[in-house]
């Protein structure tokens, strides 16, 4: 496969719903993509993306394999967090070449940033995508885009705006990464949490009282951990997690449900983390993520 790939082509790490979506938006914008860590090397496979607001159906066939064999012009992580480390194995340093690389994994930038020595720019996806069978994917929307940890006066930064608006997503640029990841942060915990009460769904919201007053309270516990410049404003939020899609499944959800802790540990060492933790009353939230994580815990031993 590799003769079939310029000398600087755009390299997406990991094997995940997102991978796809960007792999095939970009390679249908134009670009040379070439697919790591999909553990079928050394294939060519067609992704299938459907828009669920128009109906519009659109496929790329993206080339895969286990090597970098050409220098990058752009590096995209999009690892699961349980097979980081098995993903990374696919990254050469040396192939990258100094190319800029964005990661989408929020929950592993700590770890990322100590088993590579090459510079991480962060980036979070506020959308929505389901799986509707292997290799087609649903897009249904993407109220707050793409946000890019990146000033505008970086070398990369007209580089990187010029690819990833080939993804027809909105982009924002800010080189505040801690709010950039608080206002993907604080949204995805919030639904998890609210799933994760007995017999809540999305699609109720809107007609039972108990589930709204629900909702309020568990942004007002978050609000109260959070650092205060960093606290999503209530109303904005609700009305984001009202757009959500009925099947939407927040990222917590899918790891637990896959039998994993990895994210589950992840929120809860990040709220522990904050000064505000141990000395707030959020009932509901630290209910839950003890429940949660005494379940964890005994299905590892069992």
């Amino acid at each position: 496969m590799t003769e079939k790939i310029s000398f600087n082509p755009i390299y997406i790490i990991g094997n995940t719903p997102l991978a796809d979506f960007l792999g095939a938006k970009l390679s249908l914008a134009g670009e040379d993509v070439y697919r790591l860590g999909t553990h079928n090397p050394d294939t060519t496979q067609t992704y299938t993306i459907k828009e669920s607001k128009t109906g519009q159906r659109y496929s790329a066939c993206l080339p895969s394999g286990n090597l970098m064999h050409h220098p990058a012009k752009m590096t995209i992580f999009c690892f699961d967090t349980n097979f980081l480390k098995a993903d990374l194995a696919y990254f050469s340093s040396t192939k990258n070449n100094a190319a800029p690389i964005i990661s989408f994994c929020y929950e592993d930038t700590e770890l990322l940033t100590k088993l590579i020595r090459d510079p991480i720019i962060p980036a979070y996806f506020n959308g929505y995508l389901s799986v509707e069978k292997k290799d087609t994917l649903i897009f249904t929307d993407s109220p707050n885009g793409i946000a890019v940890s990146l000033s505008e006066h970086h070398p990369f930064f007209h580089d990187i705006r010029q690819i990833l608006a080939k993804t027809d997503i909105e982009l924002h640029f800010s080189e505040n990464n801690q709010q950039n990841f608080w206002l993907h942060f604080i949204p995805e915990t919030v639904c998890s949490l609210f799933l994760l009460q007995p017999q809540s769904r999305l699609k109720d919201l809107p007609k039972k009282a108990e589930f709204r007053q629900l909702l309020n309270t568990l942004i007002d516990e978050i609000n109260s951990i959070v650092p205060e410049e960093n606290r999503y404003n209530k109303n904005e939020l609700i009305s984001y997690i009202y757009t959500l899609p009925h099947d939407y499944i927040p990222h917590l959800i899918k790891d637990l449900k896959s039998g994993n802790k990895r994210v589950l540990s992840f929120v809860l060492s990040t709220l522990q983390k904050q000064p505000a933790f141990n000395s707030v009353n959020a009932p509901i939230i630290f209910k839950t993520l003890r429940f949660q994580s005494r379940k964890a815990l005994s299905l590892v031993e069992e």
